[in-house]
């Protein structure tokens, strides 16, 4: 052990830092905790002066060649060194934003036992772009103050969509502390990407929580092109496809060029027209409603669903009890003829029910109108959320019109966007929505392809993809 009595160790994986790295470590030698800082650099092959810097500022220095650099692996080879009982995890570039960053986290374990680890609040840099301030405070945008993460119930985690399943064990080395005998029982993997989020799966699965800690703030943000975006929701979806299990959505290689023409025409489309659908509830109920509409109800209702069983019973008994309070699903009156064979609401309940269930048997579009499943549609959109909808519409295993769903959800994405950028500093709304516009296609372009290449290799697209984010086309 390099310093056994310490509270808590710092470590920073580097490879040519830059003169900015003086700053980082300046902040970091500047935080007050008991016993002070116990700083260890972990270097890759630095040609510049980052091992002289950090040495200048009492870091202990271990090394390793570029070539066996690891995400996962360089960190446990810090932390065995190290000698915290607690051990913050930072990186090259972000720049603790007071001297209560490293505090904040170790007062946030000390006071959560159970919890293996804790991260911070990123702040943007000064003068960044909009896009980069978003980016950077996006996660506490959407959580607001602190946060404890549990897995939960796991069959009830094992149902959740892929993105909800990373939100929810969504841990960030960018500035972090783990408990080390929690790391001594369960190092980070060693995994080619997102080593964080692997390992908050795996503290989570083992019983622990995680927390996010507002109080601890670094400023870390980036102006990224739409192109790199693009790359890295690429690789990043198929780490987080991998360490879920989630099997691959595969592309036919005409849907794939035809959505990365869609994420080409972004840049360029001012008025979004091109890119963007429009209304989504609009959008949605075109590809809820068409052909192939009973493989989306079955995926709700039918015995093939994610859902657990007594959601999709809930679901149905809140259907029929719409319709039969108002003679369709969100007000929508019910064809007269439906009226005529029906004169009485119960009698044409009892025949919704067994229509939806055979439905939800064999996954056929004859058995119910089209109004019908327009009221169905009305119902699960306005009066349950969209949520059911967009997992039908995604999940339920037949085709679908790739490119129309992607601008669907870059719409939604932007709508969000938007939203946030707005509430935090009002600008220049169309500016925003072209940068904004651009940078949704990227990610939902990208993380789209990865997707299809989860647990496979696809040198022709990762040539594709390497070469746009480099401008090599």
């Amino acid at each position: 052990m390099g310093s056994g009595q310490a509270l808590v160790s710092v470590v920073i994986p580097t490879r040519d830092a830059g003169p900015r790295f003086a700053e980082t470590l300046r902040a970091i030698r500047a935080q007050e905790v008991p016993g002070g800082v116990d700083l260890w650099v972990v270097d890759s092959g630095s040609a510049d002066d980052t091992v002289a810097l950090a040495r200048a500022h009492g870091a202990h220095i271990l090394t390793v060649a570029p070539e066996a650099f690891g995400h996962g692996r360089t960190r446990n080879l810090a932390l065995a060194a190290c000698g915290g009982r607690y051990v913050a995890l930072t990186v090259q570039d972000a720049i603790p934003a007071d001297d209560r960053w490293l505090a904040a986290l170790v007062e946030a374990l000390e006071a959560h036992p159970q919890a293996a680890g804790a991260y911070s609040r990123h702040l943007p840099h000064p003068g960044a772009s909009v896009v980069a301030r978003q980016a950077a405070e996006y996660w506490h945008a959407r959580l607001g103050g602190p946060h404890e993460q549990a897995l939960g119930d796991p069959e009830a985690f094992r149902r959740l969509r892929i993105d909800e399943k990373q939100y929810r064990c969504t841990f960030n080395n960018v500035s972090s502390i783990v408990r080390r005998e929690v790391w001594e029982a369960q190092p980070f993997p060693e995994v080619a990407y997102a080593e964080d989020l692997a390992w908050g799966y795996a503290v989570l699965r083992a019983g622990h929580t995680l927390l996010y800690e507002p109080a601890s703030r670094v400023y870390h943000s980036h102006d990224r092109p739409p192109a790199y975006v693009l790359r890295r929701a690429y690789v990043e979806a198929q780490a987080v496809g991998g360490i879920f299990g989630e099997p691959p959505r595969p592309l036919a290689p005409p849907q794939a060029e035809a959505l990365l023409g869609l994420f080409e025409a972004a840049g360029r489309d001012p008025e979004g027209e091109g890119t963007c659908g429009g209304d989504p509830r609009t959008g949605y109920e075109t590809l809820f409603t068409g052909r192939g509409h009973g493989r989306r109800i079955a995926y709700l209702f039918g015995e093939g669903s994610p859902l657990p069983e007594e959601e999709r019973r809930w679901l149905h008994e809140q259907l029929l009890y719409c319709f039969a309070r108002q003679g369709g699903a969100s007000g929508q009156p019910l064809p007269d003829r439906f009226r005529q064979r029906f004169p009485y609401p119960r009698d044409y309940i009892r025949s919704l029910e067994w229509r939806l269930e055979a439905v939800a048997r064999n996954g056929g579009s004859h058995w119910l109108s089209g109004a019908e499943v327009r009221a169905l549609f009305a119902f699960l959109w306005d009066d349950l959320g969209r949520d059911y909808v967009r997992l039908a519409v995604l999940h339920d295993g037949g085709p679908v019109d790739e490119v129309a769903l992607a601008r669907l959800q870059i719409a939604e994405r932007l709508e969000e966007w938007l939203a946030i950028a707005t509430a935090q500093e009002p600008g220049n709304g169309a500016e925003d929505a072209l940068q904004f516009r651009a940078h949704a296609a990227a990610l939902v372009v990208g993380r789209r392809l990865g997707q299809a290449a989860i647990g496979t290799h696809h040198d022709a697209w990762d040539a594709r993809l390497r070469a746009i984010w480099t401008g090599g086309i």
